[in-house]
């Protein structure tokens, strides 16, 4: 009997969290504009390093010094 009630505790548990964890999820979006096929290729942009903004593949063959307690933003 105890056994029971403990699956349907943790049943029950396991779907309150699956709900608090899916409302948390961030939600996605496409930016507002045109859309053009030629969009110059993929890019990251790292910030926060020296030299500061790095980009890749531009400054693919060169190299970024950071800072054992900075923060870095990268985007793509």
């Amino acid at each position: 009997m105890k056994t029971g009630i403990a699956g349907v505790r943790f049943a029950v548990s396991t779907l309150v969290l699956m709900a608090a964890l899916w409302r948390m999820a961030p939600s996605a979006y496409a930016h507002d504009g045109t859309h053009t096929d030629d969009c110059g290729g993929p890019e990251i942009i790292i910030e926060g390093g020296h030299p500061s903004p790095f980009t890749l593949p531009d400054q693919g063959d060169e190299t970024i010094e950071i800072d054992p307690d900075s923060v870095l933003t990268i985007a793509a």
